[in-house]
């Protein structure tokens, strides 16, 4: 069962949570329309395939440790910088 995109970002936007997701093809879009219409968007991280889970762990840690949850508010960030 596949559930779409626009369900998961507001699954996320009521449970305060971001989204982690390989899926630059649709979610991208549906994130950005969540912002446009002023809907909640905790934050969206796009995860590149091709890098090492290494350096994935390493980019989110620091990101953690660095900021409050509120900073990714409304933000599609690509992972890793």
């Amino acid at each position: 069962m596949h559930t779409p995109d626009a369900d998961i970002l507001a699954w996320a936007a009521a449970a305060g949570r971001i989204v982690l997701t390989h899926d630059r093809n649709t979610m991208i879009g549906f994130a950005s329309a969540r912002i446009t219409a002023d809907q909640p968007m905790p934050g969206l991280f796009v995860v590149d395939r091709q890098a090492t889970l290494g350096r994935i762990l390493n980019d989110l840690e620091t990101m953690a440790a660095a900021s409050e949850m509120d900073e990714w508010r409304d933000q599609v960030i690509f992972v890793p910088f």
